[in-house]
C-alpha cells in the first residue's frame, strides 16, 4: 500500500505558494497525498487541480476557546478519517493543535516545520513574553515526543530551541527554507541599471513593523532629501490581527508626498521583479525569506538585515548588502552607494542568482525533504 502523507498548514495559501512542487513531487513517486487547512481562495485552487484536500475549521487568529476546541475536534476526526503514515505541520497553530491531537491518534510520526520564530519569541512588550511562558512548556511536552521530528529553516532558530531544550539534536534538522522554483523566477534580460533613470525598489513583505517597514520608509525620506530619483513599491498585504501591524491609514500619512506605491498583495511578483532594480527587506528575523530567494533568483540586488533568516541568502558585498537591525541610516547609505556605483546592482545581482542555484533551489530542499520522509517512514 502506498504510504500516506497529509499537510497541515492555517492557509490553503501557505500550501499553494510554498509546498505545491513537493506535494506534485511526492505524488509522482507514489505516495498518497492529503491537505488538511481552511478555507480559501488557494485551498480551492488546490482542490480543483485534484489534490486530495479535507477543509480544516480553524479560525487561524482566534483567541476564543470555544473555537480553538471546536478546532480540535475537527482535527482529530479528520485525522481519524486519513489515518496517515506521517503528518507535516506548518505555522504554530498547525503545530501546536496538530501535535496533540497526532500524539492522541498515535500518529506514527509527526514532522513541525519552524518557518520563522514570529512575535511570540522575538517581541519584547508584556504580551508576548506572557505568551511565550505560556507556548514554551506545550513546545516542549509536543515536540519531544518520540514520534516528533522538527525542521527548522535556518540554524540559529534550531540552536535556540536546543538551547531552550525544546527539541535535541536526535529530532531535529536544518533544511534552509522552502526553495525557490528557478527556472520560473530567472530574468533573462537583467540590464544594467542606467543612472538617468528612476531607481526603482521593492519592499516585498506583508506591511508590519518586525518586517522593518518604518525604518525602509525612514530611509526613503532622507533620499527624497537628496537629488536622487526614486520610486519604492510597497508589494505585500496589512495583518490586522497582527501587534506589529501598520494600518493602511497610519501609511499613507507617513508616505505623503514620498514617490511610494501601495501595491497591496501581487499575485504575479515575477513580473514585478522584472521591474524593480534593487529589493530591500529590513526584517527583524526570518525563517528564510522565500521573497528573498525570489529575488535573488530573478538575478536583483537585495539590502537586507544582518539577521537569521536574512544574512543566509546575502552575502556581504558579494550577492548584496546587509545592514544593522533598526537602521533607517544604513538602509539610506546602503541604497545611496548602489545608486552611485550602479554596476554593482548587476554584478550583485548575478551573483544572487549563482546562490540560489547552488544552495536554495526548489530540486534541492524538496530532494532533502523526501529524503528525510523515506528515512523517517522506515523506522
Amino acid at each position: 500500500m502506498n504510504k500516506k502523507i497529509c499537510f497541515v498548514a492555517n492557509s490553503g495559501w501557505y500550501l499553494f505558494n510554498f509546498k505545491k512542487e513537493l506535494i506534485q513531487e511526492l505524488i509522482s513517486e507514489g505516495y498518497e497525498i492529503s491537505l488538511i487547512c481552511p478555507i480559501d481562495k488557494y485551498s480551492l485552487l488546490l482542490k480543483k487541480s485534484g489534490l486530495n484536500l479535507y477543509h480544516w475549521n480553524l479560525k487561524c487568529f482566534s483567541t476564543n476557546p470555544i473555537n480553538d476546541i471546536i478546532s480540535l475536534i475537527d482535527l482529530y476526526n479528520i485525522y481519524k478519517k486519513i489515518n496517515p503514515d506521517l503528518i507535516h505541520h506548518f505555522t504554530i497553530k498547525p503545530i501546536l493543535y496538530g501535535s496533540l491531537i497526532a500524539n492522541l491518534r498515535k500518529i506514527p510520526i509527526f514532522i513541525n516545520s519552524i518557518t520563522g520564530l514570529g512575535y511570540i519569541f522575538i517581541g519584547q512588550n508584556i504580551k508576548a513574553r506572557l505568551l511565550r511562558i505560556l507556548i514554551l512548556p506545550f513546545y516542549k511536552f509536543l515536540l519531544n515526543k518520540k514520534e516528533s521530528f522538527t525542521i527548522f529553516q535556518n540554524y540559529y532558530d534550531q540552536l535556540l530551541f536546543k538551547k531552550l531544550k525544546i527539541v535535541g539534536s536526535r529530532n531535529s534538522v536544518c533544511i534552509r527554507g522552502s526553495g525557490v522554483n528557478t527556472d520560473y523566477f530567472f530574468n533573462k534580460n537583467n540590464n544594467l541599471y542606467s543612472k538617468n533613470r528612476i531607481i526603482k525598489l521593492l519592499f516585498p513583505s506583508r506591511i508590519l513593523k518586525e518586517k522593518g517597514i518604518l525604518e525602509l520608509l525612514e530611509a526613503c525620506k532622507m533620499l527624497s532629501e537628496t537629488k536622487i530619483k526614486y520610486k519604492l513599491y510597497l508589494a505585500g498585504s496589512f495583518d490586522f490581527w497582527n501587534d506589529t501591524k501598520v494600518t493602511k491609514k497610519e501609511l499613507v500619512n507617513i508616505i505623503s508626498n514620498l514617490p511610494i506605491v501601495i501595491l497591496n498583495q501581487v499575485n504575479d511578483m515575477r513580473a514585478l521583479y522584472k521591474k524593480v532594480d534593487i529589493v530591500i527587506l529590513p526584517s527583524w528575523r526570518e525563517g528564510l525569506s522565500k521573497a528573498l530567494l525570489e529575488a535573488a533568483s530573478m538575478g536583483k540586488a537585495i539590502i537586507t538585515t544582518n539577521t537569521p533568516g536574512c544574512s543566509d541568502i546575502v552575502s556581504h558585498g558579494k550577492t548584496g548588502l546587509l545592514v544593522p537591525l533598526r537602521d533607517s541610516e544604513s538602509i539610506y547609505f546602503a541604497v545611496h552607494l548602489l545608486i552611485r556605483n550602479s554596476n554593482l546592482i548587476k554584478e550583485f545581482g548575478d551573483e544572487a542568482r549563482k546562490k540560489v542555484l547552488n544552495e536554495f533551489s526548489s530540486k534541492i530542499v524538496n530532494d532533502k525533504t523526501i529524503k528525510l520522509y523515506k528515512l523517517l517512514l522506515k523506522k
